[in-house]
């Protein structure tokens, strides 16, 4: 992933501040703050992002496009608390758009 936005022409760091998440990416003014899930276990994401002492506010939470049919519990149980949940192809596209 980091590749691929790298080649949108977008800056990406890897574990900014410590690991209090995985990518910062910038591109024409518009930051994204990604946190890369790859469990199989929607709940078990869930759980540990609610548990986390630095929550998830802001965060864009990053599943597999073979994972997309977990997007919408996740969104549903991540996005009161801020984050918002989509696939890394999702991702990648709105970065090549930026």
């Amino acid at each position: 992933m980091k590749d691929l936005t790298e080649a949108a022409g977008a800056e990406v760091l890897l574990w900014p501040y410590g690991d209090s998440y995985d990518l910062h990416i910038t591109k024409n003014g518009v930051t994204w703050r990604v946190d890369v899930k790859t469990w199989a276990d929607p709940q078990g994401i869930a759980e540990q992002m609610r548990a986390d002492p630095e929550g998830c506010s802001g965060l864009i939470l990053v599943i597999p496009e073979h994972l997309s049919g977990y997007t919408g519990v996740l969104a549903r149980v991540l996005g009161p608390l801020g984050a918002r949940v989509i696939t890394d192809v999702a991702l990648i596209n709105e970065v090549i758009a930026a």
